[in-house]
């Protein structure tokens, strides 16, 4: 009898087979050896097909010489881009002439427009208004909003901006158009990229030559639906290896807080996801988080009323003076850090050797619950509050709701009129929901001094065709 030795074939490679199991052993065997036999072939081969493979490398270089290419060139083809964008990096506001010719009339702030979009997890409003007090070095319409923007490949991630110019809207208006260019190329939301990209933007806008400056506040949105762990003072984030922390809270005059560890998958809160919130800020803007009837400053203002950076200026040689009881850099910039105002930094016309108003961003991170909502405004919305407690006192009586959120932002913006602020006046609020909605709307307005809408128009198909692109910024201001 034959017996098989293949695994293929039997268990037992011992066992005596029958007649038509031989004749299956004996094929497996000779496969097996043919197996074998081809595999030594291929070895053998292989050092000629290396020969042959570099041979024609070779002459490919010659070829390419031949042409005018460099060796690890193709042929001149326009490659692919890797995102394809159908509409431009940025999106004014709406040119309705009948709309700008209503706004045009305005020159004494009466009037605001505003702008609601609503898509995702992102339910938000921002509304602005002229300043009363337009002169040559402080004309109309300072302030520019970017209501919201998307990062290509970060689609959980929103961006909202305030953009507060001063001498002028140049800078201001610059900034918000490009702000989206430079953010896309963070390799991470953190502080040290962040800071990278303010002073790229900041030196490219002194290669532009605009006047003036302008302070600024950019928002980072991303919700988290499975959060694990963080080092946390109250609901501001520590970030990873900080050797040493000053909390917002403790940098506007509170208690020093502890640091705990905060593990968030016990935190019955954050059963339905977090909100992490990214704050970087130059100037005199304000972003508050308003949860339930509690407001909590995210960013701190950088005027000459912070011991910080009055400190800091003055021992870098800088002098304030008062104008019209407010205290400003060399009598001009009413801020320490900003935007432009390149005579205050090195380089400028007076040959300084420290930045007197500096471009280096606070980055700070905070993580919100399902139901809270951010509140933002530029210096106008909180000029007729004296204190920080007074401005989260506030904020924390205003109804806001997935319903309210314009009503809010244009509430915010009537009561500083009323309390007689000739300044711009911008104001943003963002509601955080529990749920992302199936809707999209994009509605675009006007409404009187005491917040009755006169005209409204429906750019919905615009944001949805942005959605789609995946790369987009909406902004808002006076024509």
């Amino acid at each position: 009898m034959f017996s098989c030795e293949c695994r293929f074939c039997c268990a037992n490679p011992n066992k005596s087979l029958p007649v038509i199991e031989q004749v299956t052993a004996y094929t497996c065997a000779k496969a097996t050896a043919a197996m074998a036999s081809l595999r030594v072939l291929a070895l053998a081969c292989l050092p000629l097909f290396a020969v042959l493979h570099a041979d024609a490398k070779t002459l490919l270089g010659k070829v390419k010489r031949a042409a005018g290419m460099g060796v690890g060139e193709g042929p001149s083809v326009a490659k692919k881009p890797k995102y394809t964008a159908t509409v431009p990096g940025f999106t004014p506001p709406s040119g309705d002439q009948r709309m700008n010719e209503f706004m045009a009339v305005d020159t004494s702030g009466e009037f605001m427009r505003h702008l609601y979009i609503e898509e995702g997890r992102t339910v938000c409003a921002s509304a602005t208004s002229r300043n009363r007090r337009p002169t040559s070095e402080s004309p109309h319409s300072d302030d520019v909003v970017v209501v919201e923007g998307m990062l290509r490949g970060r689609p959980e991630t929103r961006v909202h901006a305030m953009f507060d110019g001063f001498q002028g809207r140049h800078s201001a208006m610059w900034l918000a158009q490009n702000v989206m260019n430079y953010l896309n190329d963070l390799r991470d939301v953190n502080e040290e990229e962040i800071t990278r990209q303010f002073e790229r933007m900041d030196g490219d806008l002194r290669a532009a030559n605009l006047p003036g400056g302008s302070s600024a506040l950019i928002i980072f949105v991303r919700y988290e639906k499975k959060p694990t762990e963080a080092r946390v003072v109250g609901r501001q984030i520590v970030p990873e290896g900080a050797k040493e922390f000053t909390s917002v809270a403790e940098a506007l005059g509170g208690p020093l807080m502890p640091v705990v560890a905060m593990n968030f998958r016990r935190d019955p809160r954050a059963a339905k996801g977090i909100y992490t919130i990214h704050v970087a800020s130059l100037g005199n803007s304000r972003c508050v988080l308003k949860s339930g009837r509690t407001a909590i400053h995210l960013s701190t203002p950088h005027t000459a009323s912070s011991h910080k950076e009055r400190h800091r200026v003055q021992a870098a040689g800088g002098v304030f003076t008062t104008v019209n009881g407010e205290l400003l850099l060399g009598g001009v910039v009413p801020m320490t850090r900003a935007f432009g105002s390149f005579d205050f930094k090195k380089g400028g016309q007076g040959r300084l050797q420290q930045d007197l108003v500096s471009a280096v961003p606070d980055v700070t991170t905070f993580f919100a619950y399902p139901g809270d909502d951010i509140v933002a405004g530029t210096e106008g919305a909180f000029a007729h509050f004296r204190s920080h407690a007074a401005i989260a006192a506030a904020i924390a009586l205003y109804p806001v709701s997935p319903e309210t959120v314009l009503d809010a932002a244009k509430a915010m913006v009537v009561n500083a009129k009323r309390r007689k602020v000739t300044k711009n006046i911008s104001t943003f609020v963002r509601h955080l929901p529990e749920s992302r909605t199936r809707s999209q709307k994009m509605l675009e307005g006007t409404s009187g001094e005491n917040g009755e809408e006169d005209f409204s128009i429906d750019r919905t198909n615009e944001l949805t065709q942005a959605l789609q692109a995946g790369f987009f910024s909406f902004l808002l201001y006076y024509p």
